[in-house]
Parts: C-alpha cells; sequence; structure tokens
C-alpha cells in the first residue's frame, strides 16, 4: 500500500439525458472498444453507479441482502483522463478512488482472462472483489447467494449507466479466478469483471 492515493471524483448526475426505458431496450454486451480516453466525470458515473449512496448513511444504488454489502468495487484504470494509470479501490461513502498499486494488472487481467478480446483495450476495468466475512455471520450458507445476486444487481446497474453514456462493457465470467485473486492487490474473491471503454 505504499503508492497509496485518494483520488477525489466528480459528483455524479442524477438525471440522465435518456430514459431508463431506452436504456433498457439499447442495452446489450459489448465487447470492443476504440483506444480512447474516458473522463473522470464518465468514471465518476460509473462508479456511482455500480455502489454509489443513494441516501446516508447507507442506501446505495444496487440493493444488499441486511445492507450489509460485502462486495468491494476495484478499479484497473488504464485510460482515463486527470487520473493516472492504476489499480484503485472505491470508496463509496466518500465517493473517491484509492491507488493501490501504480501498475493497472491490465497485462494479468487480460491473460488470465483467457486472452478475451473485451480485455485487451478497454479505457477501464471494474472487478467486484467478494468479502463473504461481511454476510456469511448473518445469513450462513445463504450469504454466498446473496452475494452473488448483488454482483448481478451491481452488473446491471453498470450496463444501463454505459449506455446512458454511449459507452460499451460486459459482463465477464470466464477467467482464472484463482490465479486473479493471488495476483492482484486484492485480499478476497474476483467474483465478477466488466471492461469498459468508447464503442467503435
Amino acid at each position: 500500500m505504499a503508492n497509496e492515493k485518494i483520488i477525489k471524483l466528480p459528483q455524479a448526475n442524477f438525471k440522465g439525458g435518456i430514459s431508463l426505458e431506452e436504456t433498457l431496450q439499447k442495452r446489450r454486451s459489448r465487447r470492443r472498444y476504440r483506444s480512447e480516453a474516458l473522463s473522470k466525470k464518465e468514471l465518476s458515473q460509473i462508479l456511482w453507479s455500480a455502489q454509489g449512496i443513494t441516501k446516508e448513511p447507507i442506501f446505495r444504488t444496487a440493493p444488499s441482502a441486511g445492507a450489509l454489502y460485502p462486495i468491494d468495487i476495484y478499479v484497473s484504470i488504464i485510460n482515463v483522463k486527470d487520473v493516472d494509470s492504476g489499480f484503485y479501490l472505491y470508496i463509496p461513502v466518500e465517493h473517491h478512488l484509492i491507488k493501490i498499486d501504480s501498475n493497472s494488472y491490465k497485462d494479468i487481467i487480460y491473460y488470465f482472462g483467457y486472452r478475451q478480446e473485451c480485455l485487451k483495450n478497454p479505457a477501464l476495468i471494474t472487478l467486484m472483489v467478494a468479502d463473504y466475512t461481511k454476510i456469511t455471520p448473518r445469513y450462513d450458507e445463504r450469504g454466498y447467494r446473496y452475494t452473488f445476486m448483488e454482483a448481478g444487481h451491481i452488473s446491471q446497474n453498470i450496463y444501463l449507466q454505459c449506455e446512458s453514456l454511449g459507452l460499451g462493457t460486459v459482463a465477464v465470467g470466464a477467467y482464472d479466478e484463482e490465479k486473479l485473486t493471488k495476483l492482484l492487490p486484492v485480499k478476497n474473491d474476483v467474483i465478477y469483471i466488466m471492461p469498459i471503454g468508447k464503442l467503435f
């Protein structure tokens, strides 16, 4: 954590340019991206949609069993204006990023993501990392199921936000979970990956 640095994010917008119905109708898995930078504002909006605070102190954009929030959002930033490339942790309460490492680990994610094209050239990659110890003390084995359900809620939020912003993303479930969890600077299991970039 020697490279730890706080990156403050711009305030998220709470009104979009197109309707929810239109984003639902347009939503697609998109796997090819231009090598063009995202803005810091777009990064902020994506992360807020994933797990942002909607009402203090604990309500967020995605539901969580018992409001326990066992999923942390990490971001491999590759090409975002005014944000150094690196590996970051999103902190919803403060709506900021903590820089964990100057290495984005994009090559490791690509390689152990079975060299899928969508992981080759995105502007950033979001990773959902599950800390089951936050939820299993209350829900026992059901806590695992609830965690995966929460990952689905977060994923759909990111999909719809990307459509609203004119960006592309895809939910990636095929990767070497054991290797990524071991090689990335995360403390728990990587359970979902979503690359994001500008569309062709």
